[in-house]
């Protein structure tokens, strides 16, 4: 992404893209943390897989253009040699939720925004949500992409869960 920011920051898990806390008029400038959740995928059945994140790469660009602040995490991608055996079976892969954990506390998000491509990864998705509502009670928790484009109202009962972006959103 091309972009005039003072400080393009990368780390292992993603990006930072930021400028001053406030912008020319003096007043806030938000902070927003996209996020990839870890996978998981049943041994059996399936493959272990992760593919680039165009739509929230679509949205961080965007962001960026805007002046906002972006932080960036994939959670698959990152760590995706750490396989941590589920009790039903799945493998989920990427980071821990100790690392994610530690790495929220790092940021101080005003939204945070996660991405859930596949219906059988709910059950993963909303456990970051709980993760990123336990970090940070007060940022808007968003959930976007395919599965919650189908299941809006259903992922809206969870707490942890503030908004649902349906279709592409850019819209």
């Amino acid at each position: 992404i091309k972009n005039s920011y003072t400080q393009t920051r990368y780390f292992k898990e993603g990006v930072v893209f930021s400028e001053s806390n406030t912008n020319k008029r003096g007043k806030k400038r938000l902070t927003i943390l996209l996020l990839v959740p870890f996978y998981s995928f049943d041994p059996k059945y399936e493959t272990r897989r992760v593919s680039a994140p165009m739509g929230l790469e679509y949205v961080a660009s965007e962001l960026v253009k805007e002046k906002f602040n972006v932080v960036f995490i994939d959670a698959a991608r990152s760590d995706y040699n750490n396989l941590i055996k589920q009790k039903d079976g799945t493998v989920r892969y990427g980071l821990s939720e100790r690392r994610l954990t530690q790495l929220l506390s790092q940021f101080n998000p005003d939204i945070i925004g996660i991405t859930n491509m596949f219906s059988n990864q709910a059950h993963n998705v909303m456990r970051v949500a709980e993760l990123c509502k336990t970090v940070h009670p007060s940022a808007l928790v968003v959930q976007g992409g395919a599965h919650a484009s189908g299941a809006d109202f259903n992922i809206l009962k969870n707490k942890s869960v503030d908004v649902v972006v349906r279709s592409e959103g850019m819209i």
